[in-house]
């Protein structure tokens, strides 16, 4: 599997966990115009920008795209402030593992700064959460490899084959999130609906015959 080898392994173990997402009271209080927003959004994910290739973290589509989605609020007067920034933080993290229709399961567009300053602050605190999750999965793996003169091609495998199912289950938690409830008692609901819409009248009538 090309140069993998065990020091390109703890390269990238150790850019995960110094990945750090800046917290609610660290985004800039004032709005900024949208060349402004890219190169700070793009600057909170260096650490893990080499990790990603090519890709781009964000542009003025993707964020143009959000918006027409409704995945993020518009911004006001072609400026963006701390809800904007929040949102555009949040997407670009769950980008990597979800399409932008399923985030609204994850990150349900807010228009009351408090309820997302409350979702981005509790985003962070389980984004860390989760590296920590996955240090302690990775971390064993390249270890025990190292350990035993393992390959390093079967700790690739076994790497990707953790991201692949992690990445089903995602799938699962946003189409169980999107299901609506059955109602197993909507005929009875309506046939006691029409019960009750009947006037006295006809309730007489039907008495009679």
């Amino acid at each position: 599997m090309g140069n993998i080898n065990e020091t390109n392994l703890k390269k990238i173990q150790s850019a995960l966990e110094s990945f750090k997402l800046p917290g609610w009271d660290e985004l800039p209080s004032i709005y900024l115009y949208m060349d402004q927003v890219i190169e700070l959004t793009t600057g909170y994910f260096s650490e893990i920008s080499s990790l990603l290739g090519d890709e781009k973290i964000l542009t003025a589509p993707m964020i143009n795209n959000y918006i027409k989605l409704k995945a993020m609020p518009s911004p006001v007067k072609k400026r963006y402030g701390k809800p904007h920034l929040a949102y555009l933080i949040m997407i670009s993290t769950l980008k990597q593992s979800m399409n932008i229709s399923s985030m609204e399961s994850v990150i349900p567009l807010l228009d009351d700064e408090d309820k997302i300053r409350e979702m981005y602050t509790s985003f962070v605190h389980n984004q860390r959460q989760a590296l920590s999750s996955l240090k302690e999965v990775v971390t064993p793996i390249i270890d025990g490899a190292t350990e035993k003169n393992g390959s390093f091609d079967d700790i690739v495998l076994q790497i990707v084959l953790a991201s692949t199912f992690m990445k089903v289950f995602t799938s699962g938690i946003a189409v169980s999130n999107s299901e609506k409830p059955e109602k197993t008692d909507d005929k009875k609901s309506v046939k006691a609906k029409k019960e009750s819409d009947k006037s006295p009248n006809q309730e007489s009538d039907e008495n009679e015959d």
